[in-house]
């Protein structure tokens, strides 16, 4: 009975377009979630690196090197080196 069924909605005009409609809300909901964590993946780069920035800034202040010297070597800005 089931498979009378199916064969019954795959010819429905009406059934083939609501299977069309959720197949594309799928791949959209899958390109979006490739896109986030994508996303993610930059942003948690970007984090790590500038957390290995201040470290090494960190460091470097505590050798009493220059502030602006620092700054030059790691990217960061003076505030950010003072607030170490």
């Amino acid at each position: 009975q089931a498979r009378k069924e199916l064969e019954h909605l795959s010819g429905d005009p009406d059934f083939k377009r609501l299977l069309e409609s959720r197949a594309g809300f799928l791949r959209d909901v899958d390109a979006k979630i490739e896109v986030a964590e994508e996303k993610g993946k930059e942003e948690g780069k970007k984090e790590g690196k500038k957390q290995n920035q201040l470290e090494i800034a960190k460091k470097m202040k505590e050798e009493n090197m220059d502030i602006e010297q620092i700054s030059k070597f790691t990217n960061l800005t003076i505030d950010e080196i003072k607030q170490l």
